[in-house]
């Protein structure tokens, strides 16, 4: 966006200033090359081409057609291209009755509704060559094409043609006021009416416009004529040089004022009876194709090089100081209503009389005068900073102070309530100048450059360290704060002081500070305040003068500042902020309430009295809502799964001065309270809790007139389904039935700890009884064998006799140790070797003695492989095992001889015990029959114990087999040597 301004750095003027004072154009007579004009082009990447229509639509937006990119929207910030069922060139866009507008595409019409959406329009007949599209009043669409005028129904089907003279050619055409249509065949301007047609004598008419009175206007290349229904037409001749564009589109304003383009100057306008153009000879300006008004009285024209917008501004420039090149000190209007400023590219001051003469006073100094002050007789005061003097025929007259010294360091004049005159020093103090001679009143070395000298609360004066000091009736109250005032004002019951850090108010003893949280423009900063005589507060800020109500204001309760509505002048009016922050006054007001303030390069005027208060609110529309990256529609509520990033986009179609639109948004359900965007247009919020949502926006123009109702949607947000109340129910079920579960888990380990010991008490009987079965028994059985030898001998053989006795009491002996230590589950101490072959040879000798008596079983032991040493409980079963075999085979089958085989091998340990016996009932073998018979059954579970298994093969008269087979791994015992050998093959392996 280009700003264009006129030749010599001129500001405008909106408002009515009218005689007799200073000289000031009114509202009527601005100059069209005063307004602010302003450019979109391809430069700053805008994708306009040729502009070919513009139109506004009730929403506020504007429309533009280009022949290469065609339907663009725009809201005054933002182009958007809009998709079209337009399959040709858009040619030319107009607006119908219903909100909506229709689009030319050459050989169809495109019908747009209010609600937003296309249609594109049946004709049973083809359209055409032509020129526009024109839409009456009815909301029909008349086809205007070079020899034919064709007219539809306002829903594009139907209608009919205009019959036109043979030969004739329509150049324009246009609908007036009571719907007749007028049109040009190059040679005169027809009213068609329907009790007969008008004709006016006019040649080379190429646009027509309706007029407010019921006419038209007929423009030619260097005409303008009004006409009227048998009224005379009345001709305004362009100004030299200036020639109208050959477009077929001229339009009216409320004002019954008519624009039209040139080819070489800009936009011209026809108003009172003469025409002016944009650009004067002196600069080239292209071609103008399309005029269009919008409804807030703002000028839009397209170009070749893009879009431009024409509107008044709302302020004016003196003329008489409008040519600073720099920063001008101070601005004073004296009572004389003479206006007083110091230009500094120059000495001295310049005075502008009330009839616009200007005159210069006090030069030939060396330095500036950078404050300037009124007395109470109307002598007018300067200093140049090392001093302070009064202006006495046109020359500075210094005066000096009571202690006969120069009055340096003063940056500022003020006036109190019985017109005397008051100067504050720098880091000095403040004097009383008049009356006279100055005098130091009010010492404070903390003084900046601002004061204030109110016959109700005292004086004030601005710190250089930040805040304000208070001198009242011999106190001193301080107010700090961490920014120095850069004005300070009085107004009805409240002192005023601004800074870089805001706007704050003493009212009642209490402070209350509005900042850019509360809808200060720009900074925030406030460097200058002025009351006008109408209730209003004017204040320069960091962007721009701003216009606060008074009432406002002070409905606001102390200390509890609230957001700000005001109107705001910005820098698209040519009004930036004030260069020099020292120098005053920067402000001033006449006796009608203009007001003067000191800008950047000027001074600019605001007739208080002519501005009145704005209705117009500006609608806020809600463009895009975006959900995770992705736009959804926004024109229905609709609802999300907890999203994790929401993004709101909205504008005001403010067009007149979308810069300075202002934005609040609030989000029921999240936000407590409205939050102020100043001018941004976009929102993001991030995660949300499940619920119910609203999203608002309100907006204000630059006139801050805010629109309450502004643009929302609503939308809901679902939880995810591990938040949903379904699941936690069924999480709270899933929990019921883990606990339930964990409870029965439980009840069933106490059941099983239960049944542990009881099996364990069983079990401890059942040990207790296969050990007094496998180990007393066993040796009673030996004792009883040895006892039968003994009696044998005893008759013929007395000593051998009584050697078997002592060994039977030393079996008895064992006997009752080994019942002890059964009864006390300890291991028998039978085996106290570790070789498994002796240890059951030693059993067998216990069993059947050492074979050398007639008639007793013979105990072979056999071992295969390599001994290892087993593990103690591997040994002692296996010996119980082996023995109850053998004993088994010498009491119950009568065997002659018992094979014991034990085979090491890698992978399990085996032990074979067989005799040549009378065998085994199968009935018993397989367990069927367990009645009384005790040495099977504890076999197996000794073999299961170890993790082996026991085989029994017998057949009666054919003998017994019992086979033991146990793993290696848990039969013998850990081989350190062997552990080593096995690690160290590992670790080289891994080294390999």
């Amino acid at each position: 966006m280009i700003e264009t301004a006129p030749a010599i750095r001129t500001l405008i003027v909106l408002i009515a200033l009218a005689a007799p004072s200073l000289p000031v154009a009114a509202q009527s007579d601005v100059p069209l090359r005063d307004y602010v004009h302003t450019v979109w082009t391809h430069i700053e990447g805008v994708p306009l081409g040729s502009i070919v229509g513009i139109v506004q639509t009730n929403d506020g937006y504007l429309w533009v057609t280009s022949r290469t990119e065609g339907l663009l929207r725009f809201d005054g910030m933002r182009f958007v291209r809009v998709s079209t069922p337009c399959i040709g060139p858009q040619t030319s866009v107009t607006t119908a009755p219903d909100g909506g507008f229709w689009l030319d595409c050459g050989s169809h019409l495109v019908r747009r509704t209010a609600r937003g959406d296309f249609a594109v329009t049946p004709q049973s007949v083809p359209l055409p060559a032509g020129r526009t599209v024109l839409v009456d009043r009815l909301g029909r669409p008349w086809f205007v094409g070079a020899r034919l005028i064709r007219y539809f129904e306002p829903d594009g089907t139907g209608g009919g043609d205009l019959a036109l003279p043979a030969g004739s050619e329509v150049l324009a055409a246009a609908h007036d006021a009571e719907g007749t249509l007028w049109v040009s065949d190059g040679q005169h301007v027809v009213r068609m009416h329907a009790d007969g047609n008008e004709e006016v004598l006019i040649a080379r008419v190429e646009c027509l416009a309706p007029a407010q009175d019921g006419g038209v206007f007929a423009v030619t290349n260097r005409s303008v004529w009004h006409l009227r229904s048998r009224t005379l037409p009345t001709l305004t001749t362009a100004p030299p040089g200036v020639t109208f564009s050959n477009v077929d589109k001229c339009l009216s304003d409320a004002r019954d004022g008519l624009w039209v383009g040139t080819r070489q100057h800009g936009i011209a306008l026809l108003r009172d009876g003469r025409v002016e153009s944009s650009s004067d000879s002196s600069r080239h300006e292209p071609l103008i194709s399309r005029v269009f008004v919008d409804r807030e009285g703002t000028v839009w024209a397209g170009s070749p090089s893009g879009l431009h917008r024409f509107r008044r501004p709302m302020v004016q420039v003196m003329g008489s100081v409008r040519n600073f090149s720099t920063v001008p000190y101070f601005v004073l209007v004296d009572s004389r209503q003479a206006l007083w400023t110091s230009p500094t590219e120059r000495e001295g001051v310049t005075r502008v009389s009330p009839n616009g003469g200007t005159l210069q006073f006090a030069e030939g100094q060396r330095t500036r005068f950078v404050a300037i002050g009124e007395d109470e007789t109307g002598r007018v005061w300067l200093s140049n900073a090392q001093d302070i003097g009064y202006v006495a025929n046109r020359r500075f007259v210094s005066a000096h102070a009571a202690a006969k010294g120069a009055v340096s360091g003063v940056w500022a004049f003020t006036q109190d309530r019985r017109g005397h005159l008051w100067a504050l020093a720098d880091g000095v103090g403040v004097y009383r100048v008049t009356p006279g001679p100055p005098r130091l009143v009010v010492p404070s070395p903390r003084a900046a450059s601002r004061f204030l000298v109110s016959a109700r609360f005292g004086t004030w004066i601005a710190m250089n360290d930040g805040g304000v000091e208070q001198h009242v009736d011999g106190r001193i109250n301080v107010f700090p704060d961490h920014d120095t005032p850069l004005t300070i004002l009085e107004v009805g019951d409240s002192i005023w002081t601004g800074s870089f850090s805001g706007l704050r108010r003493w009212r009642h003893g209490t402070w209350t500070t509005w900042t850019r949280q509360h809808g200060l423009p720009g900074d925030g900063s406030v460097k200058e305040m002025i009351a006008d005589q109408f209730g209003q507060l004017w204040m320069m800020t960091g962007a721009g003068l701003m216009r606060l109500s008074r009432a406002q204001l002070d409905a606001t309760p102390d200390g509890s500042p609230r957001a700000l509505s005001f109107a705001l002048i910005g820098s698209l009016d040519f009004v930036p902020h004030p260069g020099n922050m020292r120098s005053s006054p920067r402000v001033s007001s006449d006796r009608r309430g203009r007001l003067f303030f000191t800008t950047m390069d000027s001074i600019v005027t605001v007739d208080s009295s002519a501005v009145t208060e704005s209705s117009f609110a500006p609608p806020i529309a809600l463009e895009a809502v975006t959900i995770d990256n992705r736009a959804i529609d926004h024109t229905i509520p609709q609802t999300f799964v907890e999203p994790s990033r929401l993004q709101f986009d909205y504008t005001s179609l403010n067009l007149r001065s979308p810069e300075t639109a202002r934005f609040r948004y609030r989000l029921d359900g999240y936000d407590a309270d409205w939050i102020e965007a100043g001018g941004q247009r976009h929102v993001t919020y991030g995660t949300l809790r499940p619920g119910e949502y609203r999203f608002r926006v309100i907006g204000a123009g630059s006139e801050g007139v805010w629109n309450e109702a502004g643009a929302s949607f609503a939308f809901q947000i679902r939880p995810v389904f591990w938040r949903t109340w379904w699941f936690r129910v069924m999480l709270f079920g899933f929990g019921s039935l883990i606990v339930a579960g964990l409870y029965q888990l439980r009840v069933r380990q106490l059941r099983y700890q239960f049944s542990l010991g009881l099996e364990a008490r069983v079990g401890e009987r059942t040990r207790i009884a296969r050990e007094l079965h496998d180990t007393l028994l066993q040796t009673f059985q030996g004792v009883l064998i040895h006892f039968q030898a003994a009696t044998n001998l005893l008759p013929g053989r007395p000593d051998d006799a009584k050697h078997r006795l002592d060994r039977v009491l030393d079996q008895a002996a064992l006997a009752i140790a080994e019942g002890r230590d059964a009864v006390q589950a300890l291991r028998s101490s039978a085996a106290t070797s570790d070789d498994l072959a002796q240890v059951i040879g030693l059993l067998g000798e216990r069993l059947v003695g050492d074979g050398s008596e007639p008639g007793a079983t013979a105990i072979r032991v056999h071992v295969e492989g390599s001994p290892r040493s087993l593990r103690p409980i591997v040994r002692d079963d296996l010996l119980r095992i082996a023995g109850e075999a053998m004993r088994n085979a010498v009491r119950h089958a009568q065997a002659q001889l018992i094979q014991v085989d034990i085979h090491y091998d890698e992978r399990l340990l085996r032990v074979r015990i067989r005799d040549d016996g009378q065998g085994i009932d199968a009935t018993i073998v397989e367990g069927r029959d367990a009645t009384g018979h005790w040495g099977l059954p504890g076999m197996r579970e000794r073999a299961e114990l170890l993790g082996g298994t026991l085989e029994v093969r017998s057949r009666l008269q054919a003998g017994t087999e019992i086979d033991v087979s146990i793993p290696a791994a848990k039969a013998y015992a850990a081989s350190p040597g062997r552990r080593g050998v096995w690690l160290r093959r590992n670790k080289k392996d891994a080294n390999s």
